[in-house]
């Protein structure tokens, strides 16, 4: 289960830098390109499935945990927010 963990942590990581910058340099193109896109699956899925650990209790003091609640798992639900409406926002503007 950890592997897991840290591969997702692994591809969120390499692939938002990625992303932001792809979107930044195609912004004035209408359709995305295929890497583009490719990013953004990776930023999402990646996203999704570590947004869980930002809402994992907090341990106890005095009781040993792996899981606890840091400002970098909340990075995880944020990016998800910001992930859905950019695509859109570059396809449609407004």
């Amino acid at each position: 289960m950890r592997r897991d963990i840290y591969l997702m942590m692994v591809a969120f990581w390499t692939s938002v830098p990625l992303f932001a910058v792809s979107l930044a340099v195609s912004w004035t193109q209408r359709e995305p390109a295929w890497p583009v896109v490719i990013l953004w699956a990776v930023v999402l899925v990646s996203s999704a499935c570590l947004t869980p650990l930002a809402f994992t209790p907090v341990p106890r003091e005095g009781v040993r945990s792996e899981a606890r609640q840091t400002s970098e798992s909340l990075v995880y639900p944020i990016t998800l927010l910001l992930a859905f409406p950019l695509p859109a926002f570059q396809m449609f503007p407004f």
